[in-house]
């Protein structure tokens, strides 16, 4: 008797699935129930041309010897949020010391960020002025703010020789200026140097993945957690439309790292669910979505049942007489 009981409530159980299942077979599988792996790579991106003057028709010099120690610097306002290497325009006078070096550094306010130094032996003679690289690990910038190319040289203690760095009057770079550092003190100039600066353009970050329910009943608060990868490691937030005229913005978290957010849905109904990906410097990526069904699940059954026997009407007799054979 037990084994037959086993057996029609299976072949009920069996029938009355059939007709739940379609309610469901069209939720998005965009919103993931389990964690799966996904590309936590950054992308490397080609640098490209930022800030620059390259005109030139004057040169400043800088020397460190004996009596006298002179600097320049060059002030620029970055359009792009990374610096990667910077360009200048010098050369060298005679009679210099093998160990003599030229000086650059990076700087914020008196921090400094990064450093790059040419020997000697690399730069030309006067009047030969050429265009000299100097690489680092690439900086975060932030976008607007002012930053400092500082030029200085070393090992000149004893000599009268001087480094000329190639410059442009009448203050043709409209976002910075030129300083020269002289007896201790910093002076504004009237010309700006020749220099380029290199940056790695923003990209949006990667598509969100979304982790979460893709049911659930009226009233009930659900729990989502997204993620996304920006290619320049940059901190991200998400734009979310919850689909019921609910929009929601989250604070920033890392590139690739779990953000939670929590909605309910008043009333029943199928909602879509979008979501956007934005860095920390505007740049939003592109948009990802996911199907939420909101329904109270005893209606959600009688329903199905209902709907079921509607259009199967032999069905119903069938599953009586074998209720009845089976001593049900």
């Amino acid at each position: 008797m037990i084994n037959k009981k086993i057996i029609g409530i299976m072949v009920c159980l069996l029938f009355f699935g059939a007709s739940i299942l379609p309610s469901i077979s069209g939720i998005s599988n965009i919103i993931q129930k389990d964690r799966t792996n996904f590309n936590m790579n950054t992308i490397n991106l080609p640098d490209q041309l930022d800030q620059y003057q390259q005109n030139r028709d004057a040169y400043v010099f800088i020397t460190d010897n004996e009596s006298m120690e002179r600097r320049c610097a060059q002030s620029f306002t970055p359009e792009l949020p990374t610096l990667t290497r910077i360009k200048l325009n010098f050369c060298k006078t005679g009679g210099m010391p093998e160990n003599a070096e030229f000086q650059i550094s990076i700087k914020i306010e008196g921090t400094l960020l990064a450093s790059a130094t040419k020997s000697q032996s690399e730069i030309s003679f006067n009047p030969n002025f050429n265009w000299y690289e100097f690489d680092f690990p690439d900086i975060t910038l932030t976008i607007g703010e002012k930053y400092f190319i500082v030029c200085e040289a070393s090992g000149l203690e004893t000599s009268n020789s001087a480094f000329f760095v190639g410059s442009r009057s009448d203050n043709p770079y409209t976002n910075g200026e030129a300083w020269v550092y002289n007896e201790g003190e910093w002076f504004q100039q009237d010309y700006d140097l020749c220099f380029e600066t290199y940056g790695i353009p923003n990209s949006p970050p990667n598509l969100p993945t979304i982790y979460g329910p893709t049911s659930g009943k009226p009233d009930q608060l659900l729990t989502f957690t997204f993620n996304a990868v920006d290619p320049e490691g940059h901190d991200v937030r998400f734009i979310i439309d919850w689909g019921d005229g609910e929009n929601e913005t989250t604070s920033f978290t890392g590139s690739g790292t779990d953000k939670t957010a929590y909605h309910s849905w008043s009333e029943e109904g199928t909602y879509i669910l979008t979501v956007k990906a934005e860095d920390e410097y505007g740049a939003i990526g592109d948009e990802i979505w996911g199907e939420i069904n909101i329904k109270k699940k005893s209606k959600l059954f009688n329903a199905s049942i209902m709907q079921f026997l509607q259009n199967h009407p032999n069905l119903f007799p069938l599953l009586q007489k074998l209720i009845e054979q089976l001593g049900l």
